[in-house]
């Protein structure tokens, strides 16, 4: 049975935890009364959920519903985790695993919500459950055997072309379906709509640019990332990471 998010999933996110170990020793022994999502970076863990053993590395991601009862072992790793609370996730009863993928995008969302978390959980609630609602997403459409060929057609388009400006018509265009099923169903299978993804594309890669010593004015990478002017930069910019560009580069 495939597994969807309730169609009122609100992610109320507690706790986020970059975890580094060098030993091998047990650091878990519990049973959970939320939802617990990991990203394993580097290393590697033995898991026992509800008794079942699994062993787990770097690639691999692990959701734990409510009720789960966990042990775990490491052998020297670093994984990202956020816990949080949230209405049931119809079909999820298990944990669940998906092995060796593709976490580049994923893991960048978890460096936002650990930023955000540091920054101050209340003042960033709305942005942080927005990062949360695409990772869970795309996890659950890896288990449900990937995305929707349309929305992972549109998705691999926006990444591709998202400093310029995307349009509805661009999506129909390319996927052959009208501009409103091409947004109905990228907010279905993605947890956010299309002008949402498209933001927080450009506000990560401003912040790899802002990161890196871009030797750049904000008015600058504004531009380079598809924004028509710095204003409307660092409004969105603050919306999504809770303070303005030139304060987030201070701090770097």
């Amino acid at each position: 049975m495939a597994i969807m998010p309730a169609n009122s999933f609100n992610p109320i996110p507690f706790y986020f935890i970059n975890r580094r170990t060098r030993n091998s020793h047990w650091m878990l022994n519990d049973k959970i009364g939320y939802y617990s999502f990991c990203v394993f970076l580097e290393g590697g863990a033995e898991y026992e959920l509800n008794g079942v053993h699994y062993e787990l590395c770097a690639g691999d991601m692990l959701l734990c519903p409510p009720g789960t009862q966990r042990k775990a072992k490491t052998s020297g790793f670093k994984e990202s985790d956020v816990d949080f609370f949230a209405e049931g996730i119809d079909g999820l009863t298990e944990p669940k695993i998906v092995r060796r993928k593709r976490f580049e995008q994923i893991n960048l969302y978890m460096d936002r919500i650990n930023h955000l978390y540091l920054s101050g959980l209340e003042n960033n609630m709305a942005a942080i459950r927005g990062y949360l609602l695409i990772i869970i997403s795309e996890f659950i459409s890896c288990l449900n055997g990937g995305l929707n060929k349309y929305v992972e057609k549109m998705r691999e388009y926006l990444i591709e072309n998202y400093p310029h400006g995307v349009t509805m018509l661009d999506l129909s265009r390319i996927t052959g379906i009208t501009p409103a099923y091409c947004g109905t169903l990228f907010k279905r299978e993605m947890g956010c709509t299309v002008t949402e993804y498209i933001n927080k594309l450009r506000i990560d890669t401003a912040i790899r640019y802002m990161s890196d010593d871009y030797a750049a004015t904000l008015e600058e990478i504004a531009d380079s990332v598809g924004f028509c002017d710095e204003y409307q930069f660092s409004k969105i910019f603050k919306r999504t990471i809770g303070e303005s560009p030139g304060e987030y580069r201070r701090k770097l």
